[in-house]
């Protein structure tokens, strides 16, 4: 249960850092002569929200094969 906690402190992290100004800290990327403009928000902003999904999902995924221990364990 603590790991949900810290998954809500990386959604909110994720949320501050995605509504800070941009600033100078863009990267561009020139791919076969196209420009992809990317800003450093961005990618904090999904390592941010990838990380906290991650916990969230290993957090319901341990409980799911808890239980099934335990009911196997019943039987």
């Amino acid at each position: 249960m603590k790991f949900i906690f810290f998954a809500f402190a990386l959604f909110l992290a994720a949320s501050v850092v995605h509504y800070l100004p941009e600033g100078r800290w863009a990267l561009g990327l020139t791919i076969h002569h196209r420009d992809y403009g990317i800003s450093f928000n961005q990618v904090g902003f999904w390592l941010l929200m990838v990380a906290g999904s991650i916990i969230i999902l290993a957090q319901v995924i341990g409980d799911i094969i808890r239980m099934i221990a335990r009911v196997r364990a019943h039987h």
